[in-house]
């Protein structure tokens, strides 16, 4: 049953978007102090020498931001689901193992199959910013990358997108205004044009996962396999000819097909 649409709702659905933000933003200017206070060269331009240097430690921003809203999310998330099982008795399926190979493909192959396509769209080359993101992403040490784009950053995002904000907002509204919103969110939440569309996609993916299975242990899974496919690929710097692309992505997007063909039969 949809409950009335209220600024009070809809705020309550994505309040924890802005709280991750805050603390990301407080941890950062924190860091950027350090480094500026370690600066201590006449002439030397600290705001620009604090920002170089940012790239270095931003990604450990992003593991400690994470690692901080996470609890926060899961308390919230399974309030939220103890109040669902109370009114509607739903009772939430097991994947099993089978389905979890599954998941963890679908989500490796989508990651290929949409970046590929993204880089043949030539989208990359009109819009700028990526590359930045990148570089505090992908710039640092492997481990530290595992965890915080592989790991961390996939717990905090299914959390806050598909367990808090879409599952809230899909009260509200029909479930699939709620699918669009999440995604589109989602996409926006990342602030560049191009991780944006992929984000964009990759959040219609999530939520079907989530609601295909009833559990956030999918969308997850999901999320982690096509990070660390990203991260894999970005550090051993995978690359391809054109054709090599081409072939890629029409391989990967028919295996990523007919992973979700199986799951629409069960």
């Amino acid at each position: 049953m949809e409950e009335e649409i209220s600024l009070r709702k809809f705020l309550r659905a994505c309040y924890m978007v802005i709280v991750y933000q805050l603390i990301g933003n407080t941890i950062q200017v924190i860091v950027y102090l350090i480094i500026a206070k370690s600066i201590t060269k006449q002439g030397e331009d600290i705001w620009e020498q604090s920002k170089l240097q940012y790239n270095r430690y931003g990604i450990i921003v992003t593991l400690i931001a994470a690692v901080i809203t996470i609890p926060i999310c899961f308390y919230l998330y399974k309030k939220d689901r103890k109040e669902e099982k109370k009114l509607r008795g739903e009772d939430y399926q097991e994947i099993s193992v089978k389905e979890w190979i599954l998941i963890i493909i679908l989500g490796s192959s989508s990651c290929i199959a949409l970046n590929n396509w993204i880089s043949l769209s030539g989208i990359m080359k009109i819009f700028s910013g990526f590359e930045k993101t990148a570089q505090v992403l992908y710039g640092g040490n492997l481990i530290i990358e595992v965890l915080t784009v592989g790991v961390a950053a996939p717990m905090v995002e299914e959390f806050l997108f598909r367990g808090l904000f879409y599952k809230r907002v899909a009260k509200m509204i029909n479930k699939k205004v709620a699918v669009f919103l999440s995604a589109l969110f989602f996409g926006i939440y990342h602030f560049n044009v191009v991780q944006g569309i992929y984000a964009f996609l990759i959040g219609i993916l999530l939520v079907y996962l989530y609601e295909r299975f009833q559990t956030l242990k999918a969308p997850i899974l999901f999320h982690m396999a096509a990070n660390l496919t990203s991260v894999l690929f970005t550090e051993f710097q995978i690359q391809m000819s054109i054709f090599g692309m081409i072939l890629s992505a029409i391989f990967t997007t028919i295996i990523a097909g007919f992973i979700l063909f199986l799951f629409e039969r069960k």
